[in-house]
């Protein structure tokens, strides 16, 4: 991996309606969702963290960047995407979504490695048979498709980057390390041991 070229991308910019409380501020052992994903992935280049608002990690302001300063409307995690790429400079981008704090900390850097050894448009976790678009590596190469999917008004991230050279990364560990919390009984029920509470 190319520590100089790649950055991270947590996207933290989701209304979170669903769970009734912003995810990045969730707890799990003991840290904000937002302070877990930060430290797994923070060793592995610069983080950009898409956001409308500003967060902040031990009184310390991170770098968000909001969909609003380059696109007029939130188009979600495929706006956060391009958004943090036309904000910066680097080459690749490793995407991980916020409600992901069990992800495995060896994870995104197997991502980025695999992304630089085949210098891949695009990877994306694959597990049980499922893709995760949002658990992946993109090159800077795909900026443009991303832009022209938003200019049509088509916000899938697949789809988005259809046609780009992919690589499908096969993770065979259990599927809650890479699964994301979407409402209140998911997040509760993967507490146990008062693993996380809501705040």
């Amino acid at each position: 991996m190319n520590a100089s070229q790649t950055a991270v991308i947590l996207l933290a910019g989701g209304r979170s309606s669903r769970m009734g409380t912003p995810k990045h501020s969730l707890l799990w052992n003991g840290q904000t969702f937002l302070e877990t994903l930060y430290g797994k992935a923070g060793t592995l280049g610069p983080v950009l963290v898409s956001a409308n608002e500003p967060l902040f990690i031990n009184g310390c302001a991170v770098e968000c960047v909001p969909d609003s300063a380059f696109f007029r409307e939130s188009c979600g995690p495929l706006a956060g995407i391009a958004a943090c790429m036309k904000a910066s400079a680097h080459t690749k981008y490793i995407v991980l979504p916020i409600d992901t704090p069990q992800i495995p900390a060896a994870l995104p850097r197997a991502l980025a490695d695999a992304a630089w050894a085949g210098d891949w448009d695009c990877v994306m976790l694959s597990h049980s048979g499922w893709v995760e678009p949002l658990i992946s590596v993109f090159d800077r190469r795909v900026l443009p498709a991303l832009e022209r999917a938003i200019a049509r008004g088509e916000y899938s991230v697949k789809q988005a980057v259809a046609g780009q050279r992919t690589l499908l990364f096969p993770y065979e560990g259990p599927d809650e390390n890479v699964a994301g919390f979407n409402t209140k009984d998911e997040y509760s029920r993967a507490a146990k041991g008062g693993a996380a509470a809501i705040v």
